[in-house]
């Protein structure tokens, strides 16, 4: 692969995370505000995660793990469930396009060695 394909696929991949970071971080205020409007028993048994907390703290691990196991899913709720799939999906491919950048990266740095 050329070191011009893959400063493209690199400036692709950055552009992909700040898009996808910035709306991730947008629809999951939405989402926590939701949570806490219409469903406060289950915003307090995830420790009452807020927005201001995004990082790794027991409550962010609480939350993520509900998403991940799609808990969500159960809930008598169509709005609730739809926007919780989305938030989890959105979660995912930022993680996954942050791998793909990482290898990327990795892979570029030990060409150029």
């Amino acid at each position: 692969m050329s070191a011009r394909s893959v400063g493209v696929a690199l400036e692709v991949l950055v552009a992909i995370q700040v898009a996808g970071t910035i709306i991730f971080v947008v629809s999951m205020y939405r989402f926590l505000r939701r949570m806490r409007a219409r469903r406060d028993g289950l915003w307090e048994s995830l420790g009452s995660p807020t927005q201001q907390m995004v990082g790794i703290n027991l409550n962010m691990w609480l939350l993520f793990g509900y998403l991940w196991s799609k808990d969500y899913a159960t809930l008598h709720d169509p709005e609730f469930v739809r926007a919780a799939g989305f938030v989890r999906a959105l979660w995912l491919a930022v993680m996954i396009n942050f791998a793909v950048l990482t290898i990327v990266c990795v892979l570029n740095a030990n060409q150029a060695v």
